[in-house]
C-alpha cells in the first residue's frame, strides 16, 4: 500500500494540482479515501501516513458501503472474482476427478499462488469465449444483475 501511495496516488495528487493552477499546492490537502482494512486502520500506516504525506487526509468507507463509494468493486471486480472462482473450483474438480480415476487413492493439489497466476489468464480467455462477457455484455441493468448471480456463471 505504501507503494501505491508513494508512486502512484499522490503523484496524481500533485499533477491534478499543478494542472488546476494552484497556487501553492503544498497547503492543499488531498482526500484518500479507502476501505477500511485492517492494515488501512493499522496506528504504523496512519502514522506513516501522517509523517510522510501530510497533505493526505485519509478518510474510510463506511462499512457495507462499498458498492457505493467503489463501484469497481462491485461493478467489474465482482464480476471477476466470481469468475476466478468458478474457474478454480471447476480445474480442482477436474484435477482431482482425473487422478482419482487413474488410481491415486490421495490426492494432492499444487494449489501456490505462482500456480495459480499461470492458470489465470487461460481462465479468463475461456470464460470470455464461452460467455461473450465484452462490456456490452454487462452494461445495461438486467445484464449486470444476473452477471453477479451464480445463475450467469
Amino acid at each position: 500500500m505504501k507503494k501505491l501511495v508513494n508512486e502512484i496516488i499522490v503523484p496524481y495528487f500533485e499533477r491534478k494540482k499543478h494542472e488546476l493552477g494552484i497556487e501553492r499546492p503544498e497547503e492543499l490537502c488531498s482526500i484518500l479515501k479507502i476501505d477500511c482494512w485492517s492494515v488501512h486502520k493499522s496506528k504504523e500506516y496512519l502514522n506513516w501516513m501522517k509523517e510522510t504525506h501530510t497533505t493526505v487526509i485519509v478518510i474510510f468507507v463506511l462499512g457495507n458501503c462499498t458498492s457505493l463509494f467503489q463501484p469497481l468493486n462491485v461493478g467489474v471486480q465482482q464480476v471477476l472474482k466470481q469468475l476466478f472462482k468458478q474457474s478454480s473450483h471447476t480445474d480442482i474438480v477436474k484435477e482431482v476427478s482425473k487422478r482419482l480415476g487413474a488410481g491415486t487413492s490421495m490426492v494432492t493439489l499444487d494449489l501456490p499462488l505462482p500456480t495459480q497466476h499461470e492458470r489465470l489468464l487461460g481462465w479468463l480467455v475461456k470464460k470470455v469465449r464461452d460467455t461473450h462477457l465484452y462490456y456490452c455484455t454487462i452494461t445495461t441493468k438486467s445484464l449486470f444483475t444476473l452477471a453477479v448471480t451464480r445463475y450467469f456463471w
